[in-house]
């Protein structure tokens, strides 16, 4: 997507937001078709390298789809973390690897609650209020617990007037409490490395 909205990728990256691989055409990689998957991650690379002169730390699948092959290639390309599972709410490093992950969770993404499509989802869009109490609560949860609270927002979904200053509300509520520490992807997984044992 960085070649077709180029000015827009440049504009995120020179406000100081992390830059991430996400696939090249948004293609969901499959086990039965590695090489398919080995051009997209390659492309994608490049894309990010020539339009924007990034080399990204981490990865997150379209789909979060992850094959027997897709660790390996967050590896071969100097990576330090994947972004896929949902096995845990603490990061972790895979074995072997020196990959962290930072898992992610269905509840936090914004699409099951907000993509609505009428040819093929047939159901009522939430409210941003509604969800605003769903993040809210696991933000609350983690908080009390302990967790990577790992939002996954898409801007053609998230987007909209409504939704936008959701968000922005969330935002301010997670700012009062004590001790939250807003980060980069790069920054946790650098954390987790550091951190003795590790």
């Amino acid at each position: 997507m960085v070649e077709k909205y180029p000015t827009e990728a440049k504009r995120i990256r020179d406000a100081g937001c992390e830059i991430g691989h996400h696939g090249y055409l948004h293609e969901r990689a499959t086990p039965e078709n590695p090489e398919g998957e080995r051009e997209a991650f390659e492309k994608g690379m490049r894309a990010l390298d020539r339009v924007l002169g990034v080399k990204p730390a981490g990865y997150r699948a379209p789909a979060w789809d992850l094959t027997p092959i897709t660790l390996g290639c967050v590896k071969q390309h100097g990576m330090m973390y994947s972004s896929n599972l949902m096995d845990d709410v603490f990061p972790y490093v895979h074995p072997g690897g020196g990959i962290v992950e930072l898992p992610v969770q269905w509840v936090l993404d914004d699409a099951p609650y907000f993509m609505f499509n009428p040819l093929v989802l047939n159901r009522p869009m939430n409210t941003a209020e509604a969800i605003y109490g769903v993040w809210r609560d696991e933000f609350l949860a983690m908080y009390e617990w302990g967790g990577l609270f790992n939002l996954t927002c898409h801007p053609e979904v998230v987007g909209h007037g409504s939704r936008m200053l959701m968000l922005r509300k969330l935002v301010r509520f997670m700012k009062k409490q004590k001790g939250v520490w807003f980060t980069t992807c790069r920054e946790v997984a650098e954390h987790w490395l550091a951190r003795p044992g590790t």
